[in-house]
């Protein structure tokens, strides 16, 4: 039996490997690795709904970003994937899945709101180091 921890690797590892994949610069993959290192302090701080209404919000700016992917990563994990939080999200498909998510976040319990963002910072651990695997700076 695979356990939950074992999925949110798998399913880590594919999203960072084909997204790096993707660009074509060093330094943006650099810029990625970066940037998804500091997502869990800004959860942490900022709380998760906070913080998914600021990677929402940098998207409009430009066709592919790296908060873009990251609110994508999470979004797809917590909705779709993840069998601990995948059943507050049952009513997304049709419907503007981003502020659907977001609005959804609002109507959430405590108990549910903390779930779901322990979830995310479980998920960020491992994109934060695929990430740092995959990214080599000249000082590593």
């Amino acid at each position: 039996m695979i356990s939950q921890n074992q999925k949110r690797a798998a399913y880590a590892l594919k999203k960072v490997k084909d997204y790096l994949d993707s660009l074509k610069s060093e330094k943006e993959k650099k810029e990625f690795k970066s940037f998804v290192a500091g997502l869990p302090a800004m959860i942490l701080q900022n709380g998760f709904g906070l913080t998914m209404a600021f990677l929402l919000s940098k998207q409009k700016n430009a066709e592919t970003t790296k908060q873009k992917e990251a609110f994508n990563q999470i979004k797809e994990w917590v909705v779709k994937h993840s069998e601990i939080t995948k059943h507050y999200f049952t009513d997304i498909n049709g419907k503007n899945e981003d502020e659907y998510f977001l609005s959804n976040l609002n109507t959430l319990d405590q108990f549910q709101y903390r779930t779901i963002q322990q979830e995310a910072l479980n998920l960020l651990e491992w994109i934060k180091r695929y990430a740092a695997a995959f990214v080599i700076d000249e000082g590593d």
